[in-house]
């Protein structure tokens, strides 16, 4: 380890991203801004992950490699074991794989720079599939722009996770002493929980340069947690945690409720009986017959979509 108080910690966890974990390494040992520390976890990868990482246990930036004897059943873990071994000033959680322009974590430290205040800072990213096809781009008024984190929760975090991707993402690691250990209670949300608790704290800095890209892909979490149900049952729970500490209100869950449900309907086609079970379990919370009109409307929408797409397909 070349210093042992550098300013930026990046932390890379992994699990079974061999074919994109070399690019992701170089990625952040090759930042134009020098001053850092690697840590790399693994989760009990069952590829051949671990002869990748094997390739960087000598090599001076990186600080610690810690490889689970069993797997975590959490990233959110994960990233927690990352922020108690970190000794930067900031940390960057730097997913398996994504990967970023050089200049990234350069161009994020000039917001902590220019506002004391700030307490995490974020790029454009732009999302892409294993053929580069592009899917999405983040937008941006400015290409440089300090907010204060009250009004960044409202306008960006109320309804959903308004900042995309985590590897987009650079924070100071002394607001994690505010932070609960709620996070880590999800699969899938973690990330939106930690965001809205660091926002509490002070300011974000948002800079419009896409500097980071973030890989779907075949084994991507999100997909598969909205085809499960998993991720209706995460957004409901998260949203009911924001009213208990006071971020958001009854009616702007509802309004969550109704635009992820509309939207996510609309994208994917989840089991029937996965969207009865969920409205049930749940239903308790807003309102038994709130929940049994809302899912009679989210059931209409999604068969609408099926017929359309099969009539397209065979027509």
């Amino acid at each position: 380890m070349e210093n042992a108080h550098p300013e930026v910690s990046i932390v890379i966890p992994n699990f079974n991203h061999a074919r994109y974990l070399e690019q992701r390494i170089e990625s952040a040992l090759s930042q134009s801004f020098k001053d850092i520390e690697l840590i790399i976890l693994d989760d009990h990868s069952t590829d051949n992950s671990l002869e990748i990482i094997s390739r960087y246990k000598e090599h001076p930036k990186v600080s610690n490699i810690i490889v689970n004897e069993s797997n975590s059943g959490s990233t959110f873990k994960q990233w927690r074991k990352g922020f108690e071994l970190a000794r930067g000033r900031y940390i960057w959680i730097a997913e398996s794989d994504d990967y970023c322009e050089l200049s990234l974590l350069e161009e994020l430290l000039i917001g902590f720079k220019q506002n004391n205040d700030a307490v995490i800072a974020f790029c454009g990213t732009i999302m892409f599939d294993d053929d580069d096809l592009i899917l999405y781009k983040t937008k941006s008024d400015r290409l440089c722009e300090h907010i204060k984190g009250c009004e960044f929760i409202s306008k960006r975090m109320r309804l959903g996770n308004g900042i995309l991707n985590a590897s987009a993402v650079l924070f100071k690691k002394d607001a994690l002493s505010k932070v609960s250990d709620a996070f880590c209670n999800y699969k899938l949300s973690g990330d939106w929980v930690l965001w809205v608790e660091l926002l509490r704290q002070g300011d974000v800095f948002v800079n419009g340069k896409m500097l980071n890209y973030c890989r779907k892909h075949g084994n991507d979490v999100t997909g598969k947690a909205v085809r499960s149900g998993v991720f209706f049952k995460e957004f409901l729970e998260v949203l009911y945690y924001f009213e208990k500490i006071g971020v958001s209100n009854r009616n702007s869950t509802q309004e969550a409720l109704f635009k992820v449900i509309r939207d996510k309907s609309i994208a994917t086609a989840v089991d029937d009986n996965i969207k009865c079970e969920y409205f049930e379990q749940y239903g308790l919370v807003l309102g038994r017959q709130y929940w049994r009109f809302l899912a009679k409307q989210y059931c209409n929408i999604v068969a609408k979509c099926v017929s359309k797409m099969r009539h397209e397909v065979f027509r």
